[in-house]
């Protein structure tokens, strides 16, 4: 399905004519596929709607369909699925949920993300808040309030849903989705940066001792001599080369220039 789609649209960033990156379109799929997967649902809620008798035999039913899209095979077992006892409780159920709802949208069936192109357009391209999107989704065409619990200020969210900002859209995904990504990358560029400060640091002040002190050792950098310090914690039984010796005797401890230097202050 993916494909075919990918065959029919092309997904490009709203500020250039460039295609959006994998990161991007990892989001836009999975938008895409979900969106479908509602449409689909919504589809067959609507056919069920039009033709759907329980009183009625499944060839009764099938008469009924008149929209030419429908395919009748299809048709007959979607029909005696509805038909089975296991649908009809389920039916029953969903229909029970759906009427304790104590805010319900009066939207129809317009999106959250068209109502909030809507509210961007009529603030001269200002985005609306969750609490403005909120209001007009429970607003009525009269003005009125579609009930008197949305009408007061609601307590916390429900778990694993954003109110207010259309499908797909779960606390996870808001807090893992681009920005996060973002976030990942300023912290590489940090750490790259200390790293870079470090060997900085490493090749002016540390390795001319080194190498002072140690002049049998060939070390023209800190990745060398790194390597050389994860030879000494593995040791290979043939090799033959002398260990390292990070602590020689000629450079004072930190316990040492402390002890020194309290001895100067007492002279």
């Amino acid at each position: 399905m993916w494909s075919t789609i990918e065959l029919k649209f092309q997904f490009q960033s709203f500020d250039s004519e460039e295609g959006v990156d994998e990161a991007i379109l990892k989001h836009v799929k999975k938008w895409v596929l979900s969106d479908m997967n509602t449409k689909w649902r919504q589809w067959k809620n609507e056919l069920k709607s039009q033709i759907f008798d329980e009183n009625q035999t499944v060839e009764q039913i099938i008469e009924n369909c008149k929209d030419p899209r429908v395919n009748l095979d299809q048709l007959k077992t979607l029909v005696e699925y509805w038909l089975s006892s296991k649908a009809m409780e389920q039916s029953a159920t969903n229909r029970s949920n759906r009427s304790k709802l104590s805010e319900p949208h009066c939207t129809g069936t317009r999106s959250f993300p068209r109502t909030v192109e809507d509210l961007t357009a009529e603030s001269n391209g200002i985005p609306p808040t969750r609490a403005n999107v909120y209001v007009r989704s429970r607003t009525r065409k009269d003005g009125s309030i579609v009930n008197s619990r949305a009408a007061v200020v609601v307590g916390p969210e429900r778990r694993g849903r954003v109110r207010c900002v259309g499908a797909v859209h779960t606390r996870s995904s808001q807090e893992s989705g681009p920005s996060q990504s973002v976030q990942n990358t300023e912290e590489v560029e940090g750490l790259k940066s200390k790293v870079a400060k470090l060997e900085k640091l490493f090749e002016t002040c540390f390795l001319p001792y080194f190498q002072q002190q140690r002049p049998d050792l060939h070390v023209p950098d800190m990745d060398a001599l790194l390597r050389m310090v994860d030879t000494e914690a593995t040791p290979d039984a043939g090799s033959a080369s002398a260990p390292i010796n990070c602590t020689s005797p000629s450079l004072p401890s930190a316990n040492q220039q402390n002890t020194s230097g309290n001895d100067t202050g007492r002279q």
